[in-house]
């Protein structure tokens, strides 16, 4: 249950949660419960990021509606998430798509930035003159 820097952790259990995924990115020691899968990739093969974006693609709904259970105790078992298939193109190949990526995510933080500034501004407008 020990992490490792570019490890993927998906929540595997609970209605509403599982099926959340994120990249773990520190070093360190760090553990997990029971109730996170860690999802270690031979790196030769596959870019944690690229993974994480996929994964993102697929969607946390969509992951979490291929769990079992009920009465809120659904899971995400081991077999479930092996089942789950992400096309790898090369490294290389997979490097250009996290980078593009990437480059769209500072845009989004970006405009969301603006976005709050905007909402900032027209209240102050509305204040002045309200």
């Amino acid at each position: 249950r020990n992490l490792l820097k570019g490890d993927i952790l998906i929540n595997s259990t609970g209605v509403g949660t599982a099926g959340r995924v994120t990249l773990f990115e520190l070093y360190g020691d760090f553990v997990v419960d029971s109730h996170v899968t860690i999802v270690r990739l031979n790196k030769e093969k596959a870019l944690p990021k690229f993974v994480l974006y996929s994964l993102a693609h697929i969607g946390f709904k969509n992951i979490e509606k291929m769990a079992v259970g009920q009465s809120g105790q659904i899971v995400l078992s081991l077999s479930i998430i092996n089942n789950i298939k992400i096309p790898l193109p090369s490294i290389t190949e997979q490097s250009k798509i996290v980078s593009e990526i990437e480059k769209i995510e500072i845009k989004i933080a970006e405009f969301t930035k603006q976005l709050a500034n905007i909402a900032s501004e027209k209240n102050a407008i509305l204040k002045k003159y309200l």
